[in-house]
C-alpha cells in the first residue's frame, strides 16, 4: 500500500486505466490496471448537473456510449441507462465485447470507494471553480487526500482546488509550465513550487519542435522536489529512452508494456 501518492515513486501511470483492454475510465479499466499492476490510475473528471463529479475524459459521453450525453446536464439517476462499453472494440469494429455488459459511467466518489488503496491522478477538465470545490469535497469525504494528485490545464481551476483542499498534492498547470520553461534557467519558480503545493510536472516530451525533456529541466525538477512524469507514451523504445534519461514516471495507454519495460530496467 502506498504511503502517499509519491511513495513509492510512481513510474507506471495507466492513462484512463487499462484503456487498451477495457472501456476507458470505467470500473473494469481501473480494476484491470491494478491487476497488471500499475502504480497510478490516471483519470479525468467533469461536473454534472446535480453537483456530482463524473469520471470522463470528454465533456460528452457520445464517443464511448454512442448517444449524445453532455456531462453537464446529467444526473446520477440517468447514469444507470448509459452503456460505457458500447463503442469499445479491439478489432476495428468486428466485435464489441463490452456492449450490454452493464458498464455504466463512474462517479469519482465510487472510484475512490471501490479502489481504497489505489493511487489516482485526477485531471479537472472543466474551467470551473465549482468542479474544483466539488472534487475537493469528494476527495476529502473519501479520506483520499494523501493518495491522489490533482491537475488541470486551467490555472484558475487548479488554484481554486489548492485553496479548497490545502495539503493535497497537485501538478503544475499549463500556465505554470510555460512560465517555468521561459524562466527556470534564471532561478525563477512559481509560488506553488515554493509553497510545496505543486509536487509534479506532468508534461509531453515535446512542445512543437521544442524538446522539454532535457538534462537541465530534469535537474531543475529534482532540485525542486518535483516528480517529472511524461504523457502519453505508447512505444517501447521511447519508454526506455525517457526512463534512462531520468524521467520519474510515464503515462501510457499500454500499461502492460510500460510495466514490462520498468521491470526490465529494474
Amino acid at each position: 500500500m502506498a504511503q502517499d501518492f509519491f511513495t513509492p515513486n510512481p513510474r507506471v501511470l495507466a492513462h484512463r486505466g487499462n484503456s487498451m483492454d477495457f472501456p476507458e475510465n470505467t470500473e473494469p479499466a481501473f480494476a484491470g490496471a491494478l491487476e497488471i499492476p500499475v502504480d497510478v490510475i490516471e483519470t479525468d473528471v467533469h461536473l454534472m448537473a446535480d453537483g456530482n463529479v463524473l469520471i470522463s475524459h470528454d465533456d460528452n459521453l457520445e464517443r464511448n456510449c454512442g448517444v449524445d450525453h453532455p456531462v453537464s446536464v446529467l444526473t446520477r439517476e440517468e447514469l444507470e441507462d448509459i452503456d460505457m462499453g458500447w463503442s469499445f472494440t479491439k478489432d476495428g469494429g468486428e466485435t464489441y465485447p463490452f456492449r450490454d455488459r452493464g458498464i455504466t459511467p463512474l462517479l469519482l466518489e465510487d472510484a475512490l470507494r471501490l479502489f481504497p488503496e489505489a493511487r489516482f491522478n485526477i485531471d479537472l477538465k472543466d474551467k470551473s471553480d465549482d468542479l474544483a470545490h466539488q472534487a475537493a469535497e469528494t476527495i476529502k469525504q473519501a479520506g483520499a487526500e494523501k493518495r491522489v494528485c490533482v491537475g488541470s490545464f486551467n490555472h484558475s481551476t487548479l488554484k481554486a482546488f489548492r485553496k479548497a483542499l490545502p495539503g493535497c498534492a497537485t501538478s503544475l498547470s499549463q500556465k505554470e509550465i510555460i512560465l517555468i520553461l521561459l524562466f527556470y534557467r534564471f532561478g525563477w519558480k512559481p509560488s506553488s513550487v515554493r509553497k510545496g503545493e505543486a509536487r509534479a510536472a506532468q508534461i509531453p516530451e515535446k512542445a512543437g519542435a521544442y524538446r522539454i525533456i532535457r538534462p537541465s529541466f530534469i535537474k531543475w525538477c529534482r532540485k525542486n522536489s518535483l516528480a517529472l512524469q511524461v504523457w502519453t507514451v505508447n512505444e517501447e523504445k521511447k519508454m526506455r529512452e525517457l526512463l534512462e534519461e531520468g524521467v520519474g514516471g510515464i503515462f501510457s495507454d499500454d500499461p502492460v508494456l510500460l510495466a514490462k519495460v520498468c521491470r526490465d530496467l529494474g
